[in-house]
């Protein structure tokens, strides 16, 4: 996920989100969000025990247990919407500036 904002000082910078191990995505815009997540906002919250992450760990079938553990990740991008992800872990990289 690449997003871009400005700072303080009117600089555009540009940061990056990957999540490692993804196995499934939702979104929603901020109009259709049905549960906004207001802690997420222009942040990455986690959850182990949302009812998503739950439903999608009991669609796992039997003898096929996932080897690793599963979080789910909630950003809430300010005009843009709710991203979710269920996934390994989630990586916030470096900010760069962008150039003018």
């Amino acid at each position: 996920m690449v997003y871009c904002y400005e700072d303080d000082d009117g600089n555009e910078l540009q940061g990056y989100i990957s999540f490692k191990k993804a196995v499934a995505f939702r979104f929603s815009n901020e109009a259709h969000a049905v549960n906004p997540i207001k802690q997420a906002y222009d942040s990455v919250l986690v959850s182990d025990d949302s009812d998503w992450l739950c439903d999608a760990k009991a669609r796992v079938p039997e003898g096929n247990k996932w080897p690793f553990e599963r979080r789910h990740f909630m950003v809430n991008v300010s005009n843009t919407g709710y991203y979710e992800v269920i996934a390994e872990e989630c990586i916030a990289e470096e900010t760069i500036r962008v150039p003018s």
